[in-house]
C-alpha cells in the first residue's frame, strides 16, 4: 500500500500478481484520478484482503462499480459507507466474505447487487439505507446461504410496502435482527433452519407476515417488539424443543397479535394450514401444489406478487369460508376479487388491501365477521367498497386514496372499535357517505371525513349521519364541497371537534350534542353564517380552551356562550326559532308535520335535498 502526499491511504496503486490479496481503501480525500489509478491496478485481482470505502462524497456509481467489478472473494472484511452520491452498490461477482460485511449510512442507495454472494463468515449488516427497499435487498441477496449474523436496521423506509425474501438462506451462526424497516410487509426465509444467536424483529410498522417454515433451532432470545400490524406468528415453525435460550420469548407492543405457536403462550394457538404467502412466481406454484391450501379454512393469506393475474388470485381464494387474515398488496394486474372472495364469511383478524392500481371494486358480499381492522388504500380505479353484512369492526375502518370511489356499502355496520376514516376519496359524495352507513352508531376512536365530495355533480350535497350517537376520539370534517353536515342524534365527542376548509358549508345540524371534551375548531368556512343548530350547551364543553373560529368572516350567528368564548367581531345571537335543514324526504316530512311549517318567522333555511320539487319548496 502507498500513501498520497497528504498521508491518506488510497490502496495499492500498483502490485504484481505475486503480491496477492491487496486491500481496497478509499477515504474522504481520495481523488478521482487516484480512484482511476487504483481501479487499473486491481484489474487482475479476483481475491481481495479487505475493502474499506468510506466518506467520499464525490464518489460516483461508476467509480464504485469499477473498483469492485472483478472481486470474487474477500478474505477479510467489507465496509462501504457514507458515500452520499452513490445510489447503487454493485459487487455482482462477489461470492464470499471471510469476516464482516457492512454497507451503511447511504440514504440515496436504491439498488444492491450481491447476487453471487453465498457466504459471509462474520455479520452482514445493512444499516441506514433508507431508500433501499426490501424487494431490492431480496434481489441483491438472492444467493445468500449462510452468514455469521444478519442485521437489517433503518432500511426500506420509503415507498410501497414490500417483502424481504431470502430464498436460499439456511444458516445464521450468530444473531438475526430486523429493525426499523418501515415499509416492510413480510419476511420470508423458506429454507432457514438455524439461528445460533438471538432472533429479534422490532419496530416494523407495516410488518404483517413472518414466514420461517423450516426453522428448527434458535439458541438466543427471541423478541417481537413494536409491531403494530402483525396479527400472528403462525409462519414460524420453530418447535418448543428448538428454542434453547434461557429467556422466554418476548412479545411487547404488538397490539393486534393474537395467534402464536401454542408454546409461546399467545391468546390463540395456531392451528390448521400454515400461512399462504405468495411473493414470487415460485411461491404461487408451490401454493397451487400444496393440498393444505385447498381447504375452506386458512390461517393467513398474504399475496404481494405483483404479476399475479385475476385467474390465479381468484383460484387461490376460491371456496374459502374462513381466513385468519387477508393481505393483498402491490398486485398491479388484478382487476377483480370475484369470485375468489364471494364465499368468505369470516376473517379472524384483519383485512388489508393496498396499492392495487387496476382493481375496480372491493366487495365481500358474504362476510359477516371480521376480528380486526379493515383497510383499503390506493386502489385508484375502484368505484365501490362493499362489506354489507358486517355489524362490528373491532379495529379501525380506513378507506383512503381510492380516487374513483363513488359508492360505499356498510349496510349493517353499527360499531367501529377504532378509527373511522374516509380520506382522499375525492369523488365520494356526501350523499354516498350518507346512504353508505345507515346504522352506524358508535366509533370509539376518531371519526374523520377528509378530502371527500370534492369532484363531480354530487359534491355539493350534505353529509347526513342519521344514527351516529357517540365518537370517542376526534370528530373531523375537512376539505369538502359539501353544503351541510347533519348528525341528528350525536350526543358526545371524546376529543376535539373540527370543521376545516369547507368552503361551501352553510349549516351544521347537531341538535342532540351534549358533550365535547376537546376544543371546538371552525376554520376556513367561507360560506358559513351561523351555528344555530349546534345544540352543545356551555356545561357540555369539557375543556377550558377557547372556541377557535378563524378565517370564517361570515360566521357570526352563534349561541351566546360560543360568542363569549370565541374571538368573533360583532357576533349575533341565534334567533329563538331553530333553523330549518331539509336534506332528504324524511327531514322534509318532519318539517311539514311540525309547527315550523306555518310559523311566520324562521331562522336559517337550508335546502340541500336534490330531489325536492318546486311544489314542495313553495
Amino acid at each position: 500500500m502507498w500513501r498520497t502526499g497528504l498521508g491518506v491511504a488510497v490502496a495499492l496503486a500498483a502490485m504484481s500478481q505475486a503480491q496477492a490479496q491487496p486491500n481496497i481503501t478509499v477515504s474522504v480525500t481520495t481523488t478521482a484520478s487516484q480512484i482511476a489509478s487504483l481501479q487499473a491496478s486491481l484489474s487482475n485481482f479476483a481475491t481481495i484482503n479487505t475493502i474499506h470505502i468510506n466518506g467520499n462524497s464525490a464518489m460516483t456509481n461508476t467509480q464504485l462499480a469499477g473498483l469492485l467489478s472483478s472481486v470474487r472473494t474477500v478474505t477479510g472484511s467489507v465496509y462501504i459507507g457514507s458515500l452520499s452520491s452513490v445510489t447503487s452498490v454493485q459487487l455482482p461477482r462477489l461470492q464470499s466474505v471471510g469476516a464482516s460485511l457492512q454497507i451503511i449510512n447511504m440514504g440515496a442507495v436504491t439498488a444492491l447487487n450481491l447476487s453471487s454472494l453465498t457466504s459471509v463468515t462474520g455479520t452482514a449488516s445493512l444499516v441506514n439505507l433508507q431508500s433501499l427497499s426490501a424487494s431490492a435487498i431480496s434481489a441483491g441477496l438472492s444467493s445468500l446461504t449462510s452468514v455469521g449474523g444478519l442485521t437489517f436496521n433503518g432500511v426500506s423506509q420509503q415507498g410501497v410496502t414490500s417483502t424481504l425474501f431470502l430464498p436460499q438462506l439456511a444458516t445464521v451462526t450468530g444473531a438475526l435482527l430486523v429493525q426499523s424497516l418501515y415499509t416492510l410487509g413480510a419476511v420470508s426465509c423458506p429454507l432457514l433452519q438455524t439461528v445460533a444467536g438471538g432472533f429479534s424483529i422490532t419496530t416494523n410498522g407495516r410488518l404483517r407476515v413472518l414466514d420461517f417454515p423450516s426453522l428448527r433451532s434458535v439458541q438466543g432470545a427471541m423478541a417481537f417488539t413494536n409491531l403494530p400490524s402483525i396479527t400472528g406468528l403462525c409462519g414460524i415453525a420453530l418447535p418448543q424443543s428448538g428454542y434453547t435460550a434461557a429467556q422466554p420469548v418476548s412479545i411487547r407492543s404488538c397490539p393486534q397479535l393474537q395467534q402464536t405457536p401454542s408454546w409461546m403462550g399467545g391468546a390463540v394457538a395456531c392451528a390448521g394450514a400454515p400461512p399462504l404467502v405468495v411473493a414470487t412466481a415460485a411461491d404461487y406454484a408451490a401454493a397451487v401444489a400444496n393440498a393444505a391450501f385447498q381447504t375452506a379454512t386458512l390461517n393467513q393469506v398474504v399475496v404481494t406478487w405483483g404479476q399475479i393475474t385475476d385467474a390465479q388470485l381468484n383460484g387461490l381464494l376460491a371456496n374459502k369460508t374462513t381466513v385468519g387474515e387477508i393481505v393483498l398488496e402491490n398486485l398491479a394486474s388484478v382487476t377483480t376479487l370475484s369470485p375468489g372472495l364471494d364465499t368468505l364469511t369470516t376473517v379472524s383478524t384483519q383485512i388489508y388491501i393496498n396499492n392495487m392500481g387496476r382493481l375496480t371494486s372491493v366487495n365481500f358480499p358474504a362476510l359477516t365477521s371480521v376480528g380486526g381492522g379493515v383497510q383499503v388504500h390506493s386502489c385508484g380505479l375502484a368505484t365501490a367498497v362493499s362489506l354489507p353484512l358486517i355489524a362490528t369492526v373491532p379495529g379501525s375502518l380506513l378507506v383512503t386514496s381510492v380516487n374513483a370511489l363513488t359508492s360505499v356499502r356498510f349496510d349493517a355496520l353499527a360499531t367501529v372499535l377504532g378509527t373511522f376514516q374516509l380520506r382522499f376519496n375525492t369523488r365520494l359524495s356526501a350523499a354516498a357517505v350518507s346512504t353508505g352507513f345507515p346504522q352506524l352508531r358508535n366509533v370509539t376512536g376518531n371519526f374523520n371525513l377528509w378530502s371527500l365530495s370534492r369532484d363531480g355533480a354530487q359534491s355539493t350535497t350534505t353529509f347526513v349521519l342519521p344514527t351516529l350517537v357517540a365518537v370517542g376520539g376526534d370528530f373531523v370534517v375537512q376539505d369538502s364541497n359539501a353544503v351541510g353536515v347533519s348528525a341528528p342524534v350525536l350526543v358526545s365527542v371524546g376529543r376535539l371537534f373540527r370543521f376545516q376548509d369547507l368552503y361551501r358549508l352553510r349549516t351544521a345540524a347537531f341538535p342532540s350534542l351534549q358533550t365535547v371534551s376537546g376544543q371546538l375548531q371552525f376554520t376556513n368556512l367561507a360560506s358559513m353564517t351561523g351555528l344555530c343548530q349546534f345544540a352543545l350547551p356551555h356545561a357540555g364543553y369539557l375543556t377550558s380552551t377557547a372556541v377557535s373560529i378563524s378565517r370564517s368572516p361570515g360566521l357570526i350567528q352563534l349561541p351566546s356562550w360560543i360568542a363569549a368564548n370565541a374571538s368573533v367581531p360583532n357576533p349575533q345571537t341565534c334567533p329563538p326559532v331553530n333553523p330549518v335543514l331539509i336534506t332528504d324526504q324524511a327531514s322534509y316530512t318532519a318539517f311539514v308535520g311540525s309547527s315550523l311549517a306555518s310559523a311566520p318567522v324562521l331562522g336559517q333555511v337550508i335546502l340541500s335535498w336534490p330531489q325536492i320539487t318546486t311544489a314542495q319548496i313553495n
